[in-house]
């Protein structure tokens, strides 16, 4: 890889920039306290770059990990590192820029990250926005007493709105269906949530995807029993539709015209 291993024999994260031939612009690769691993990474409308993922910050007597989030200009200069977490081990699963340039990353936590209540849930996903220059906003927490809740992914609108999909084996939005349920969340800018919705089936459902048009519809993507499926909610978490497929699991992405 490009640069030097700034930790040899540890976990390090590496990123690289292509252009449309698929050359190379550039490498950059990191690592942070005892070791890092990257999860996500996702750009935004100033031709920046975002990468999220966990940083273990101790070994002994158990392995503790932070979230990180780490930015790069088009050039693939550094700009600012910034790390969230715990004393019980924090996970970073996704990360989404909104039109002004403000991050969003959602993930898992063991501990409290600041949110009345989240010490009597289980496991809580969490939802943290950064604005541009790295100073953070709000951060948002959930869970079940009983089933706790895994933060997967997430996605803006161009409303200013964002939304994160992730998986319960409690109860969120609804009764638990399955061992195992997919949840959708809205939340506004300013962190607040208008609503949650929470489905599955008798099986096990995982959540691998959330993704936006331009109308504000939400589309989830993820896995359940032995096939895929694919979901539509509109902006009030109305479901919209569902498709199943035979493929193990679904990823969703939009393109310029509103197709899935």
């Amino acid at each position: 890889l490009e640069g030097t291993n700034p930790n040899p024999g540890t976990g390090n994260v590496f990123i690289s920039r292509y252009d449309g031939s698929g050359t190379q612009q550039w490498g950059q690769q990191f690592t942070l306290n005892l070791s890092a691993s990257g999860r996500a990474v996702s750009t935004d409308s100033f031709g920046n770059v975002v990468v999220t993922g966990d940083t273990t910050i101790q070994k002994t007597p158990f392995s503790n990990t932070d979230v990180f989030v780490r930015k790069y200009n088009s050039s693939g200069v550094d700009l600012w590192t910034r790390q969230l977490g715990t004393s019980y081990g924090d996970d970073a699963e996704d990360v989404s820029t909104d039109l002004l340039g403000n991050v969003y990353i959602a993930g898992t936590t063991k501990g409290n990250l600041g949110e009345t209540g989240a010490e009597n849930i289980l496991s809580g996903a969490f939802l943290a926005k950064y604005n541009t220059s790295g100073v953070l906003q709000w951060t948002e927490q959930f869970g079940s007493t009983t089933g706790g809740a895994i933060g997967r992914s997430v996605a803006t609108d161009l409303f200013g709105n964002v939304y994160i999909a992730g998986n319960t084996a409690g109860s969120l939005g609804g009764p638990n269906v399955g061992g195992i349920d997919v949840f959708l969340a809205k939340y506004d800018a300013l962190g607040n949530q208008q609503w949650i919705e929470q489905f599955g089936s008798t099986n096990s459902d995982s959540n691998y995807d959330v993704s936006t048009d331009s109308l504000g519809n939400i589309y989830i993507g993820g896995g359940t029993g032995t096939g895929g499926f694919l979901a539509k909610y509109d902006a009030t978490g109305e479901l919209l539709l569902t498709e199943q497929f035979e493929s193990a699991g679904v990823n969703s992405a939009i393109d310029s015209l509103d197709n899935i």
